[in-house]
Formats: structure tokens, C-alpha cells, sequence
């Protein structure tokens, strides 16, 4: 592999190798794990005229025993048995399979991004290299997400990106298995939880608007949580837990108890120290990624009833004193 002005260029060619005649390929990687978010990789050379036995591989990988199968793969790969070159891949593909499909004849310019969120995998493909693709230049997208595929979205670990190419076949003489090409671009923005406008409510009213001490609060939006609904046990000494699945809400910097967690929402109590003051700020932390900060107003209080159809509204959520839910009767 060589580095020059146009970008990385990966070789794969003919070689010798305890005096036997082989192939020698090429493979670049970032020495330490970038986590969720959007990664775009943009290659460049005779994509759509590669050997049947050539491999190009755009990816994200995690070789430790505790990660194994973290990866999320995009390969230029012809195979025999159809007529398409190209695949996107969450391993292992015994469980998973490929995700396959055909790329333009004469193409020598593609963009491929992975976007990789706990929830979900977007893999998109489109030609030329710029930022982002169009409705003329999307060659093909996928999803694989939670739904349709358990619970087999690899989560945060050790995965590293890494780049290179390579040969189905060290054996094959046909010299149209060499090939050259060049990354031109790598770029990654991490991904980044958020909290909806008005996201965070009275868990027992949903009443938007200020929070007080002592305050139940659900907090709505995007990255939030973990994939499965994580419920925080009390502690022994007191409270609950300021974490779960590496999730926690912040209020001035501090971390607050956390009664439950999900992607998408959150039940905390809102703390006692912001008695006194006039306004908090608050944020979302989800894998070390920080959510925009929320300032919001304090009341001295804001009473609220649960409820029994979890609405806000209608008959209470009450029990008599024989332990029978409450009635109108």
C-alpha cells in the first residue's frame, strides 16, 4: 500500500512466498475503536472489473474473544453463483446472510457509508464521491435493525475500522485477480443522543414545562438506551443506580438516579440539590456521547397522579386498603 496525493492505494498482485508463487494483498486499520455513528469510506478505481477471485473490503471489525462476530462489512465480491459484485454484511453471515446486490458497469467512483446506531445498521452505496447520495446516484441501501434481525446489532465494543484487499484464491494464476485501488476519503462523525423538544415530562402527567425536586421525570428521544428495556433496582443503601447500561442523565453535571432506560426513553428522579435554584441544565450521556444540554425551570413543586391507563388523564392508579385497584364504586 502506498499514501500519495489522490489517497491510500491497496494492492493486491502476484508475489513469492517460500519460493512458491502466490498473491500479496493489502490491509490498512485505525489502531483503536471509534464506537457508534456514521462512517463513510470513498474508493476509487475499475470497481465493476474486478478478478472473480478479488475481494475489497470496507469495514468495521472487533477481534477480541468478548466481541467476537462485531462485524459490519462492505465487500466488492463477485461470486460464481450469481451475477452480482457487491455485498453489505453484519457477521456472522451463517446467521445473517449477505445482503447482495449489482453495481454499475463502468464504475470507477463509489461512496459507502455504514451508519451504526445501538438500535440499528444503515448501509448505503451510491456513485461518485460526494457527501451524500441522491435519488440518480444511490446505487442500493439497506436496514438491519433489531426487528427484523433479534438482537444481533453488534453493540459497542473493540470494532475498528479497517480497509484492504484481498483474494478468495492464493492459488489462482489468472492475472486478472490483480488489482489497484485507491481510498480516497474516510471520514466518521459520531453518533450522538437527543432529546425531543419538550422531551422531558412529568412521568405521571407527561406535563412538559419545568421540573422540581424530587420530581419523576420520563425523558423522550433518539439514542437514548440500550436496545432492551434496562429497569434500575434500588440500592441497598439508598436510591437507585446513577447507571444503567451505560446510560445516564446529568443534571448540572451530576448524575441522577435512574429508575428505567430504553432507547428512546428514560425515567429518572430528579434530584434534590436544585432546590433553591432558578433553572438546570440537563443531558443525556449514552456510551460516553453527550446529548445537547436542556436548560429548564425549577418550581418549588408539581404534583401529579399516576394514572391507570398511563395517559396522564382519567381514574387514578390507586389501591384501596385491601390492596384492590381503586373504582368508581
Amino acid at each position: 500500500s502506498d499514501l500519495d496525493n489522490q489517497g491510500l492505494q491497496l494492492r493486491l498482485s502476484q508475489c513469492q512466498m517460500a519460493g512458491a508463487p502466490t498473491w500479496c494483498g493489502s490491509e490498512v486499520f485505525v489502531n483503536s475503536p471509534t464506537g457508534y455513528g456514521n462512517y463513510t469510506f470513498t474508493v476509487s478505481g475499475a470497481l465493476s472489473t474486478l478478478g472473480e477471485n478479488t475481494v475489497v473490503g470496507l469495514f468495521l471489525f472487533g477481534d477480541s474473544s468478548a466481541f467476537a462476530h462485531h462485524e459490519m462489512d462492505f465487500e466488492f465480491w463477485k461470486e460464481s453463483s450469481d451475477s452480482l459484485g457487491a455485498q453489505f454484511t453484519v457477521q456472522p453471515a451463517s446467521t445473517n446472510p449477505p445482503h447482495r446486490f449489482a453495481i454499475p458497469a463502468g464504475l470507477t467512483t463509489a461512496t459507502v457509508s455504514i451508519s451504526w446506531t445501538p438500535s440499528e445498521i444503515t448501509f448505503a452505496m451510491w456513485q461518485g464521491g460526494s457527501s451524500a447520495s441522491t435519488a440518480s446516484t444511490l446505487i442500493e441501501e439497506w436496514v438491519y435493525n433489531r426487528t427484523s434481525s433479534a438482537s444481533d446489532v453488534p453493540p459497542n465494543g473493540d470494532e475498528e475500522i479497517h480497509m484492504n484487499v484481498w483474494t478468495q484464491n492464493p492459488s489462482s494464476t489468472d492475472p486478472g485477480d490483480a488489482a489497484e485501488i485507491v481510498i480516497n476519503n474516510v471520514s466518521f462523525v459520531p453518533y450522538q443522543p437527543s432529546i425531543l423538544p419538550f422531551g422531558i415530562v412529568s412521568a405521571a402527567s407527561y406535563e412538559a414545562g419545568g421540573v422540581a425536586p424530587g420530581e419523576i421525570l420520563s425523558i423522550f428521544g433518539n439514542y437514548l438506551g440500550p436496545n432492551q428495556p434496562t429497569q434500575g433496582q434500588p440500592l441497598a443503601s439508598s436510591g437507585y443506580p446513577t447507571m444503567l447500561a451505560n446510560t445516564e442523565v446529568l443534571f448540572d453535571g451530576a448524575a441522577v438516579p435512574l429508575v428505567s432506560a430504553v432507547d428512546g426513553q428514560l425515567t429518572v428522579l430528579a434530584p434534590f440539590f436544585i432546590t433553591g435554584q432558578t433553572s438546570t441544565v440537563v443531558q443525556v450521556s449514552t456510551d460516553g456521547s453527550l446529548s445537547d444540554p436542556i436548560r429548564l425551570a425549577i418550581s418549588p413543586f408539581k404534583p401529579a397522579v399516576f394514572t391507570l391507563n398511563q395517559s396522564g388523564g382519567g381514574p387514578a392508579a390507586a389501591l384501596n386498603a385491601d390492596g384492590s385497584v381503586n373504582g368508581p364504586n
